[in-house]
């Protein structure tokens, strides 16, 4: 699991941990923004007041931009 190497003048512990023992930094990020989406497409659903739907569209759409799957390819077996 640990492997310690010579990197120049320092000495480097690398390991790499499973998904299954922690969730690594980027498929946290893409979940939750995943996430905020589907929760803000919901919101706008149940919004009936014209503008404030304009607004939830608005979000979902920059939540969009920011996460779509096809951006991220090295994370599709997470899903």
């Amino acid at each position: 699991m640990f492997e310690m190497r010579l990197l120049g003048q320092e000495l480097t512990l690398d390991c790499f941990v499973k998904q299954h023992l922690r969730k690594g930094i980027l498929p946290t990020i893409l979940a939750d923004l995943l996430a905020a989406r589907k929760q803000a497409k919901a919101d706008l659903k149940r919004e009936t007041d014209p503008f404030k739907k304009a607004v939830l569209d608005g979000r979902q759409l920059a939540l969009k931009v920011h996460s779509p799957p096809s951006r991220w390819p090295a994370f599709w077996f997470i899903y």
